[in-house]
């Protein structure tokens, strides 16, 4: 994908609970921002930033998530409450030697 470019999927989930059978329609809006450096306690790395717009049932979220090749995702926030989640460290198995 080239930077503002989008993939759009929408899908139904069945819920059943104690209350009976209900179904969530979501539609999710991944977009991909770019290649930005970003800083984590494990390292820096250039990451493919993503984000992620979500709607159920009326309600929206927005995450924006930063992934690295062969590590994946270094960090994450959720936008709508400024909520960071960031990998701490990581071992990388490759499969190369033993």
């Amino acid at each position: 994908m080239k930077a503002g470019e989008s993939l759009t999927q929408t899908y139904t989930q069945a819920v059943t609970s104690t209350t009976g059978n209900n179904s969530n329609s979501t539609r999710l809006v991944t977009t991909f921002v770019g290649i930005e450096s970003v800083t984590v306690p494990a390292g820096t790395f250039q990451a493919c930033k993503w984000t992620d717009d979500s709607t159920t049932n009326g309600t929206t979220t927005r995450n924006s998530r930063w992934e690295v090749k062969e590590v994946g995702t270094v960090k994450q926030r959720d936008e709508i409450q400024g909520v960071d989640i960031l990998l701490e460290s990581a071992t990388i198995n490759l499969g190369r030697g033993k």
